[in-house]
């Protein structure tokens, strides 16, 4: 009986620490992010905007917040042209960033997922 009780708790504490996922938040982002596949880099500055230099556009801001394993990304910048927030899924593990651009067409990016390594963290007072 005892045996059996054990098990129980051994794999229901298991269970329950393998569905533990650590959030993501904003702060999580900050910092200067490399495509090396293309010419493209993000600078996530604060807890809800970034710039993006590709070979087509340098230093264009966008708003952007974190929804569980998604961007909600909006586009603010220079060209001051009115287009809507789309959603995309990513994944940050510690200094790489994959963002999925292919489900929908994001403003300024290709349609496609981008692989981005962090290549300086900035600090945020």
């Amino acid at each position: 009986m005892f045996k059996t009780f054990l098990i129980l708790s051994l794999v229901v504490a298991l269970s329950f620490l393998a569905g533990c996922e650590k959030t993501v938040t904003e702060n999580d982002l900050n910092g200067e992010w490399i495509s090396e596949a293309m010419s493209d880099t993000l600078y996530f500055i604060d807890d809800g905007s970034f710039f993006h230099s590709s070979e087509n556009m340098r230093y264009d801001h966008y708003d952007y917040s974190v929804q569980g394993d998604s961007l909600e990304i909006g586009y603010s910048g220079m060209m001051k042209i009115l287009v809507k927030k789309t959603k995309h899924r990513f994944k940050l593990d510690g200094d790489d960033l994959m963002i999925d651009f292919s489900n929908e067409f994001c403003f300024g990016f290709p349609k496609e997922k981008i692989m981005y390594r962090r290549i300086q963290k900035l600090v945020l007072e």
